[in-house]
């Protein structure tokens, strides 16, 4: 019920964010999930937050927001079972997948990497 970041998470976007930043080709999605404890429609905001506080914690570390996008799922797309806490704990979390820019796949194209 908490999209906040703890310590370890702070410290762990801070790393990732000097790579972002020394790699700025690059386009970042943050996907939001939670288990499903609670109403469908709750969760999904929920995970919106969580994916908007990993976006604005970059932003903070200097990751353009141009390169950014987030998307909440809320409780669709569990790795864990939900019937177990072990699972609930599994569901609730952040993903960032990284991608190539539009400008990378040009050049890749062209073979100018």
């Amino acid at each position: 019920d908490s999209f906040g970041l703890e310590s370890n998470t702070r410290s762990n976007l801070s790393e990732l964010s000097k790579t972002l930043n020394k790699y700025d080709d690059t386009d970042i999605l943050i996907e939001g999930h939670t288990d499903s404890t609670g109403e469908d429609a709750y969760n999904l905001s929920l995970s919106q937050k969580r994916a908007r506080e990993v976006e604005n914690f970059l932003v903070i570390q200097r990751v353009s927001n141009g390169r950014i996008s987030t998307q909440g799922y809320g409780e669709k797309q569990p790795l864990g079972d939900n019937a177990t806490d072990v699972g609930k704990q599994a569901n609730r979390r952040v993903e960032v997948a990284i991608y190539a820019n539009k400008e990378m796949k040009r050049l890749a194209k062209k073979g100018q990497l």
